[in-house]
This record gives C-alpha cells, sequence and structure tokens, in this order.
C-alpha cells in the first residue's frame, strides 16, 4: 500500500510541474518508461531516485517519503498557481459529474461542510488535499491548480501506454519485426489470439 502512495505521490509531483512523462525522467537521467512504471505500481523506486527527485526538483524529504508536509522545500517557488480560481474549478468538476455536494463530497472523502467551504472560498484546501480530489476524481491536476489543459484525465491512458511501448521498443530493436507482424496479422485477420502469440513469443525471446 505504501508503495502505492508514493507512485502517486510521484505522479502527483509530475503533474503539479506540468511535466510529461519524458520530461520529468530526462531531468533525473531516467526513461520516461522508468517512470511510467513507477507511477504505475509496477516497479519499486529506490532510495537513490527518491534523492535525485527531491535535489533536482527541491521536494521536501517528508512529504516524499510519508506524504505529510508541504511539497516543496521553503523558500522554492513552484510554478505559478491560479488559486483565485480553484473553488470555483472545484465546484465546476463536481457539475460536470452531475453530483450534489453530498455524492461529491463522498467521492473525494471528505465532509459536505469541507467541501461547501472550499467551493465557497472560505477554507484553502491543502497541496494534498487537492492532489487527492485530483486523484479520485479522475481531475487534471494541472487544470486544477492553473485552470490550464483539459478538466479530465484517464487512468494509465492510451498516450501513457504508448509512450512504455515506443521507449521499449526503443531499447528492444531486435523486438521490432514481431510488434509489426503482429500488427499487420492483427488488422488483416482481426483475431486476438495474434497478441497472446505475440507475448509468448516475447517472454520465449528474453528468457
Amino acid at each position: 500500500m505504501e508503495n502505492n502512495n508514493l507512485s502517486q505521490r510521484i505522479r502527483t509531483l509530475r503533474e503539479v510541474l506540468g511535466l510529461s512523462q519524458n520530461e520529468f525522467a530526462s531531468k533525473i537521467n531516467r526513461t520516461s518508461n522508468f517512470i511510467a512504471q513507477i507511477e504505475s505500481g509496477r516497479s519499486n523506486i529506490s532510495e537513490k531516485t527518491k534523492t535525485a527527485i527531491c535535489t533536482t526538483y527541491h521536494i521536501n524529504p517528508e512529504w516524499m517519503n510519508n506524504g505529510t508536509g508541504e511539497i516543496f522545500k521553503p523558500g522554492f517557488a513552484p510554478p505559478p498557481f491560479d488559486k483565485a480560481g480553484i473553488p470555483t474549478r472545484i465546484k465546476t468538476v463536481r457539475q460536470k459529474l452531475n453530483m450534489t455536494q453530498d455524492e461529491f463530497a463522498k467521492m473525494i472523502d471528505c465532509s459536505k461542510s469541507q467541501l461547501t467551504s472550499v467551493e465557497v472560498g472560505r477554507v484553502n484546501p491543502s497541496n494534498q488535499w487537492i492532489a487527492k480530489l485530483a486523484r479520485l476524481a479522475n481531475v487534471n491536476l494541472s487544470w486544477l491548480l492553473s485552470g490550464k489543459g483539459e478538466i479530465f484525465t484517464i487512468e494509465n491512458s492510451n498516450e501513457d501506454n504508448i509512450d512504455v511501448i515506443f521507449q521499449f521498443l526503443s531499447d528492444n530493436p531486435r523486438f521490432r519485426h514481431i510488434v509489426s507482424e503482429a500488427i499487420s496479422a492483427y488488422t488483416i485477420q482481426q483475431d486476438d489470439t495474434i497478441w497472446k502469440r505475440m507475448e509468448e513469443t516475447l517472454k520465449s525471446d528474453t528468457d
């Protein structure tokens, strides 16, 4: 569970910074595939990588390790946010989902009174609260903070999956012909078993 929470924090950090997986990875000398694996929870993150992220992006180690405190170290200015517009955008999300305050509050795991206070601007939500809302409501965190970009995101989006595939093919050029033949065969025959055979071929080739 802790690894999953850490994976979510890595993704939250990347989205707060407004970076793609490739941009985020390149600054810490990693690949986009590596970041995709961490964000999906399929790979563990080493202490060395956590240190590199904290150093490169001025991250509070307490937040990185435990999810407590502010995301960024004191004195570091994160990307500019339109904080004044956050209450309106939260209300916009709820209305687009066609939910009452009761329903939306339950979905994002908070009380109705807290949600009401945030929506009318009486309470300034913490970074953690905003990130949690974005994750549970499947909202683009960058949009929630800045008002720019698409409102909603798709978990494990095709774009992320394509990044992983192309990174794999880039790292393993000898597999390209296998993937190419499988795609061609599937296009012509519409046979799902082709993908199973490709998976078995790749597995046997790497064993």
